[in-house]
């Protein structure tokens, strides 16, 4: 009886060990990040530095009976800087006056305020690329100098979502899906179907450590291109770490970077999402 018992408590404490590393909103949840991309590309001697930051709201309004959760999403700020031999580009919607230049920028400045909606897994899979593209269409049909652009056709509005869908499935598509204990590592492979040409990444994540009411977890990244580009490839490589809130269950931090060398170049890559309250009001 002493040996079962025994068992018994050491099966026990191998489950108190561990925590949920997992997507788990509940009807009504809502929770804000501030997403943070930039990039710098040098070739040639020439350098080219973009910056993207968005914050993201998001709450839920339905939960599947496989975890999964409808969430109506808005884009409450979006802010981007772009420098390039000597010039700069600059706006940011939460500045009273800023006028937004470039395409890309006035229809990314038209989404702002404007709810979309998402769904998101448990392990963090990503499904928002019809919402955005109602989204972004919506912006461009409200832009009669945008609109007339080539570039904002069906494809080009479809490739906008797409590639917005990817930056927000790099920031939360993180998570196991289920509990695990310091030592376990998974992995999620990020890929979006519209972008599959240029490639994709695979994302190994391990926990590390369990405080109180978060966990720690080491990320590494592997990318995979196709045969015509990867023949330009040197060395491509990425880590990062993120912050769980296994109690909460929801992402607080992440921080990855990336570099990837080529033929012709480098290019370096940084995002990070940080959970965070809503920008103060303008004056």
């Amino acid at each position: 009886m002493r040996i079962i018992a025994a068992l018994i408590l050491g099966l026990q404490a191998q489950d108190a060990a561990k925590v949920p590393i997992a997507w788990s909103l509940k009807k009504g949840d809502k929770v804000r990040y501030e997403f943070e991309y930039t990039t710098a590309a040098s070739f040639h001697g020439s350098t080219q530095e973009t910056k993207l930051v968005a914050g993201l709201v998001l709450e839920a309004t339905e939960i599947a009976k496989d975890g999964t959760a409808t969430l109506q999403a808005t884009i409450d700020r979006f802010a981007f800087k772009k420098s390039s031999e000597g010039s700069t580009e600059e706006y940011d919607s939460s500045k009273e006056g800023a006028l937004p230049t470039g395409s890309n920028t006035k229809v990314m400045a038209k989404c702002v305020g404007k709810p979309f909606t998402l769904q998101l897994g448990p392990t963090g899979k990503l499904s928002a690329l019809e919402g955005l593209k109602k989204l972004i269409q919506g912006a461009v049909d409200s832009l009669p100098e945008v609109k007339a652009k080539s570039k904002w056709r069906a494809e080009g509005v479809e490739r906008a979502a797409a590639t917005l869908e990817a930056t927000l499935s790099a920031g939360l598509a993180v998570p196991r899906g289920a509990a695990a204990a310091v030592g376990d590592a998974w992995e999620v492979r990020l890929e979006v179907k519209e972008l599959a040409e240029i490639g994709s990444a695979t994302s190994r994540c391990k926990l590390k450590e369990v405080r109180t009411d978060e966990a720690l977890l080491d990320q590494a990244l592997t990318f995979e291109f196709p045969a015509e580009i990867a023949a330009e490839i040197k060395e491509s490589s990425g880590k990062g770490s993120i912050w769980w809130d296994y109690k909460k269950g929801v992402l607080k931090t992440l921080n990855t970077n990336a570099r990837i060398k080529t033929t012709m170049g480098d290019i370096s890559i940084n995002l990070s999402v940080l959970q965070a309250p809503a920008p103060a009001k303008k004056d």
